[in-house]
């Protein structure tokens, strides 16, 4: 797990990574600090968010909405804590067969958009 982490600590500005949609994904990074967002476990009416962090431990939210800017009153959050840099936080309450985008933040960081469709 250390290994995995250690290969992302040089990173600073934006590296690429592919989301759930297969879309590519920027990582945004500020100074030292990263946050990865992926979604899996994806059921009718839940999904689970994970992800990276640069540090050991913190708070972390996550924020979802059908629009793809995650912006606005259609924007809702759910935060939770990382441990060991990694987080999990799992959304309940979606509706089936929607398109939900998501953005991890973590201490002035934000993953990049990243997409899934619930069953």
């Amino acid at each position: 797990m250390l290994t995995s982490i250690l290969k992302y600590l040089p990173i600073v500005g934006i590296s690429f990574l592919f989301s759930s949609c297969g879309e590519l994904e920027e990582t945004y990074s500020d100074d030292d600090c990263f946050v990865t967002s992926d979604a899996y476990s994806i059921t009718s009416n839940s999904a689970v968010i994970s992800g990276n962090i640069s540090t050991f431990g913190g708070s972390v939210d996550v924020y979802y909405s059908v629009s793809e800017k995650i912006t606005g009153s259609e924007c809702e959050y759910k935060d939770g804590m990382a441990r060991d840099y990694q987080y999990t936080i799992k959304l309940y309450g979606l509706q089936p067969k929607t398109k939900y985008y998501y953005q991890a933040y973590y201490n002035g960081a934000k993953s990049g958009v990243g997409c899934f469709t619930t069953k």
